[in-house]
C-alpha cells in the first residue's frame, strides 16, 4: 500500500558536529522546518551610528532554514550549550547576501550589518550556495509574475 504523504525532507548536517549535536539542532528547528545548510559560525554585528567596526555577538550553529509553518526562509543561529536560538534573520524582499571572503559572509539586518565568520570554508561555501540558489529562485518567480501581468 503506497502513501500519498510526502517524505520528511532531510536536514543538511554540519560536518564539524557529531551526529548527536546535529540532531540537537534539527530538534530545535521544529517538525515543519528543514535546514538547507548547517555550519559552525561566529556572529559579528556592527554598532550605530556609523557601523564601521565589527563586534562579536554570538558563537554557535548557523542554519539556513526553510520554515513551512511561517512560509519563509531564515538564517538562524543556535547556542547548542543552552539549546536555544540566539539570532534569526528572515530573507526579506530586497535581501542581499555577500560572501566578501571565503569564510566571512555578511548581510544587512534590521538595525545593523551582520557578519558570519565560518569555522570551515567548505561549510561557508555550501551555506552561500544554498542562500544564493534560494535568492535566484525568488528572483525567477518575481520575473515570471511580472511577465504574466
Amino acid at each position: 500500500m503506497s502513501s500519498n504523504r510526502k517524505q520528511t525532507p532531510l536536514n543538511k548536517p554540519s560536518s564539524l558536529l557529531t551526529r548527536e549535536e546535529n540532531d540537537i539542532i534539527f530538534r530545535l528547528l521544529g517538525a515543519r522546518c528543514q535546514t538547507l545548510s548547517t555550519a559552525v559560525v561566529q556572529v559579528f554585528g556592527t554598532d550605530g551610528p556609523h557601523h564601521n567596526s565589527w563586534r562579536k555577538r554570538y558563537f554557535g550553529i548557523a542554519t539556513f532554514t526553510k520554515d513551512n509553518v511561517r512560509r519563509s526562509y531564515y538564517i538562524q543561529v543556535y547556542d547548542i550549550v543552552v539549546a536555544k536560538r540566539v539570532f534569526e534573520q528572515e530573507l526579506y524582499n530586497q535581501f542581499t547576501y555577500s560572501a566578501s571572503m571565503p569564510f566571512f559572509h555578511q548581510f544587512e539586518a534590521e538595525d545593523q550589518m551582520i557578519g558570519l565568520n565560518f569555522a570551515d570554508e567548505g561549510e561557508a561555501n555550501t551555506f552561500n550556495q544554498a542562500i544564493s540558489e534560494r535568492l535566484a529562485a525568488k528572483q525567477r518567480k518575481k520575473e515570471e509574475r511580472r511577465r504574466q501581468s
